[in-house]
């Protein structure tokens, strides 16, 4: 599935995944292509599964894309170590800062 990165705010993918129409929102800071299979050298969550579940949420319908978010917050929150919830936590809050201040 494409991840398709750009600088500006807004922008978005043509389609993700096999689902027709489905549109994925702009995972900033990448290199604009999905990496080449498999997950990245360290081991991690590659960019284009980043990107389908991104897409998903938001392809959801408008009234059901927050519970989406809380259900993943939910499975995050019962399922990680409390130190990498921490990393994850301010991970996002100097995210919103970023686009707070743009």
């Amino acid at each position: 599935a494409p991840v398709v990165a750009a600088k500006t705010p807004g922008a978005v993918a043509k389609s993700v995944g096999s689902t027709p129409g489905a549109v994925a929102k702009v995972v900033p800071g990448t290199t604009g292509k999905a990496p080449a299979g498999g997950p990245p050298a360290d081991g991690g969550l590659s960019l284009a599964t980043v990107g389908e579940l991104l897409a998903a949420i938001d392809s959801a319908p408008a009234n059901t894309k927050i519970r989406s978010v809380v259900r993943l917050a939910d499975a995050l929150g019962s399922s990680l170590q409390i130190e990498q919830i921490n990393h994850f936590l301010r991970a996002l809050q100097k995210k919103i800062v970023e686009r707070a201040r743009s």
